[in-house]
C-alpha cells in the first residue's frame, strides 16, 4: 500500500519541477527574468585568462605564448545588462568582459541569456543598458 502513495509523491513532485521549469522559462521569453547583476560571474579591471574561460567568466583570452596581449577597458562597467543586435529582433545579454584586442580593438565578452552561450561580439553588436534592464 505505501508503493502506490510513494509513487503518487513522486509524480506530484516531478509535475510541480517540470511546470516551475515552464513558468521559468515563459518569464525569461516575456523579459521579466533578467538575472542579478551580482550573481554573473565576470572579468573586469585585468585581462581575461583561459581558466577565465573555461570557468564561464569571459568568452575570448587574448593570451597566447603564455603573454596577455588583450587590455581591459577601464571605461566600461562590468558585469551590465545588455542586448544584442540580432537580424529581426534583439536578445537579452549580460556583458561580463570588456577588452582591447593585440590590435587595440574592443571586444565585448557576453552571456546570452537566451541560450546560456557566452559570446565574444563587436561593440557595434551590443546595447549596453547599465544596471538597469531596461531599454
Amino acid at each position: 500500500m505505501k508503493a502506490p502513495v510513494f509513487r503518487t509523491a513522486l509524480v506530484l513532485v516531478l509535475a510541480l519541477v517540470v511546470m516551475s521549469v515552464a513558468v521559468r522559462r515563459q518569464r525569461l521569453a516575456e523579459g521579466s527574468g533578467w538575472p542579478e547583476l551580482r550573481t554573473i560571474q565576470h572579468v573586469a579591471g585585468r585581462p581575461a585568462t583561459w581558466d577565465d574561460v573555461h570557468a564561464e567568466r569571459a568568452a575570448i583570452s587574448f593570451v597566447y605564448d603564455n603573454r596577455h596581449r588583450g587590455t581591459p577597458m577601464a571605461e566600461v562597467e562590468v558585469p551590465q545588462y545588455a542586448l544584442l543586435k540580432r537580424p529581426g529582433g534583439k536578445g537579452r545579454a549580460v556583458l561580463i568582459q570588456a577588452e582591447r584586442d593585440m590590435d587595440g580593438s574592443p571586444i565585448y565578452g557576453v552571456l546570452d541569456l537566451d541560450s546560456r552561450s557566452h559570446l565574444a561580439c563587436r561593440p557595434s553588436e551590443v546595447i549596453l543598458l547599465g544596471h538597469s534592464a531596461s531599454e
